[in-house]
């Protein structure tokens, strides 16, 4: 069964849903648009999370395999195919490190996260503060996580995290703020 191209006349979020249609349907070029579109957010999004870019690249390359035997099951109503590939991509990234039995030391596992109430940072310096920084973003929301780790990991803006999420710029804010509250209540429970 052929199926038609998506073209480029179309919105990114109608292109990619056909993309995903034509990816369930057998059509492997599908994926390089998709990579195209979608491949430097999540190879930026691994490589943050594993600390290793040939570990990144490596995740990014399965995410896509992954993407491609759901294809079937990505439903267009519950997320944005850009959502759904970070989604993924974040899930094999973090599984990455768990095998490998956490990160590559101290210099590693360093993480800055601002504190929201009193705008100071937060800074993780060993690979057990870390852990539970990684404990915490797990537990969040999945639109939360993602939030979280563009804005303060890739470092993009709210307006492009909401670009990216297909979701508005206020909806992103939002789930930002109230993930950092909940980390910051999370990690100060954690000790």
């Amino acid at each position: 069964m052929a199926t038609e191209p998506a073209t480029d006349t179309t919105s990114p979020v109608l292109r990619d849903a056909t993309l995903v249609k034509q990816l369930a349907a057998g059509d492997a070029s599908s994926v390089t648009t998709l990579y195209d579109a979608h491949g430097t957010a999540l190879f930026s999004l691994a490589q943050h999370i594993v600390d290793d870019q040939r570990d990144a690249e490596d995740v990014v390359a399965e995410a896509f395999r992954q993407a491609r035997t759901e294809a079937d099951r990505f439903d267009p109503a519950r997320d944005s195919v850009g959502s759904w590939l970070l989604l993924i991509t974040r899930r094999l990234a973090v599984d990455r490190v768990r095998s490998r039995g956490g990160g590559h030391g101290t210099n590693a596992a360093t993480v800055q996260l601002p504190d929201p109430a009193r705008r100071q940072q937060f800074e993780v310096r060993t690979t057990d503060e870390a852990d539970r920084l990684r404990r915490a973003l797990v537990a969040l929301p999945r639109l939360q996580c993602i939030a979280v780790e563009l804005a303060y990991f890739e470092g993009l803006s709210p307006s492009q995290i909401a670009e990216r999420l297909e979701h508005p710029v206020e909806v992103v804010r939002d789930r930002v703020r109230v993930a950092l509250l909940t980390l910051r209540a999370d990690l100060e429970a954690r000790g």
